[in-house]
C-alpha cells in the first residue's frame, strides 16, 4: 500500500541538521507493510487486554524482574509470543508441555508493559505483565 503525501503526516515535521538549524522534512509518499501495525488518523491507541481468568491462565510474578512464569491448568501449551507496547515481538517459542509451568527469562527485557499470546491445543489466551528493574 502506498500513501500519498496528503494521507501521511510525520510525527516530527522538523529535524535538526548537523549545524543545529531546524529544517522541514518533506515526504512525498510512504510504503506500508500490511503485516505490521500502522496507526493512522488516530490520536490514541488502545492497549487494553482483558484480564486473564485465574482458573485459565496464571502469570507470576507481577511485576517481574528477571523471569515470568506461565501456567494453564489441564491444557497443552503449544506456542507463546510476547510483544512490547509497540507490537514488536520480543519473545517466541514453540513448546509442547501439558499441565506444567513455563518460564520466560526476562532479564534482557526493558522495563515496561508486555503482552502475551499463549496458544494451547484448543484455545488462545491473551494477558499482560509488567517488567520492572
Amino acid at each position: 500500500m502506498v500513501a500519498s503525501r496528503k494521507d501521511f503526516v510525520p510525527a516530527q515535521p522538523f529535524r535538526e541538521n548537523s549545524f543545529g538549524f531546524l529544517h522541514q522534512i518533506h515526504i512525498d509518499s510512504a510504503k506500508f507493510d500490511p503485516d505490521k501495525w500502522v496507526i493512522a488518523k488516530l490520536s490514541y491507541i488502545s492497549l487494553k487486554v482483558d484480564e486473564p481468568q485465574l482458573d485459565k491462565l496464571t502469570i507470576f510474578p507481577i511485576p517481574a524482574i528477571d523471569k515470568v512464569v506461565l501456567f494453564i491448568p489441564d491444557k497443552r501449551l503449544e506456542h507463546i509470543c510476547v510483544f512490547d507496547v509497540t507490537g514488536h515481538e520480543v519473545f517466541s517459542a514453540n513448546i509442547d508441555i501439558f499441565n506444567q509451568e513455563y518460564e520466560i527469562v526476562t532479564e534482557n527485557f526493558l522495563p515496561g508493559v508486555y503482552f502475551c499470546k499463549v496458544k494451547t491445543d484448543k484455545e488462545v489466551f491473551y494477558a499482560r505483565f509488567i517488567i520492572s528493574k
